[in-house]
């Protein structure tokens, strides 16, 4: 088995997440800033991903690895769940409620499913 680090960054990076053609990856960074935006990883170079004020967390890829749906507290008291083309850089806001947690994509399906926060 081989492994590889996905970068050398200070602070934490964690929770990768990759496409099925095994092209793409994305994952959450620091970068020693403070919050944690998204990264992806295409032919051996990280590009930023998300750029903002929030914590960006929990990728998850389609297969072809074009969309990557995360979570983001960006202007929002709680996380909420968004979606990124990484061919035409449009950001989507998914879930119009807050409390999105764990995004999973399903390829069988063809469908991202995802855990809420609810409160009685």
């Amino acid at each position: 088995m081989h492994t590889h680090a996905a970068c050398d960054f200070d602070g934490i990076s964690m929770l990768p997440a990759f496409s099925q053609d095994g092209n793409t990856a994305v994952f959450c960074a620091s970068n020693g800033k403070g919050t944690t935006q998204l990264y992806s990883i295409v032919a051996g170079k990280a590009k930023k991903v998300t750029d903002n004020s929030g914590n960006n967390f929990c990728p998850t890829l389609t297969e072809d690895g074009t969309y990557v749906y995360f979570c983001s507290d960006c202007g929002l008291n709680k996380p909420s769940l968004f979606v990124y083309d990484l061919k035409t850089k449009k950001l989507d806001r998914v879930a119009q409620t807050a409390g999105c947690e764990s995004p999973a994509y399903c390829a069988a399906h063809k469908r991202v499913v995802y855990c809420k926060q609810v409160h009685k």
